[in-house]
């Protein structure tokens, strides 16, 4: 089975890698499957009530229901290194 890499940022300021305003760039990354990514998704939307296609950080974070989201997804599916 092929398994789907996804990349994504968070911090991007284009060009100016030297925004004093700006202070992390972070750049991640996971592989798995789309069966497996869409499970996911499908469990955390029912059990907090998300809403929309895409998970994006700063509309989770600004939410209860969203942080515990996220906090569930790390702790029972990923290794935090």
């Amino acid at each position: 089975m092929n398994n789907q890499i996804y990349i994504d940022e968070s911090g991007y300021t284009g060009n100016n890698l030297l925004d004093k305003t700006q202070k992390y760039f972070i750049l991640a990354s996971i592989n798995i499957s789309e069966v497996s990514a869409k499970d996911i998704i499908i469990q955390l939307k029912r059990k907090y009530r998300l809403q929309g296609i895409e998970f994006k950080g700063h509309n989770l974070f600004k939410h209860k229901n969203g942080q515990k989201a996220m906090s569930d997804l790390l702790k029972k599916n990923y290794k935090i290194i």
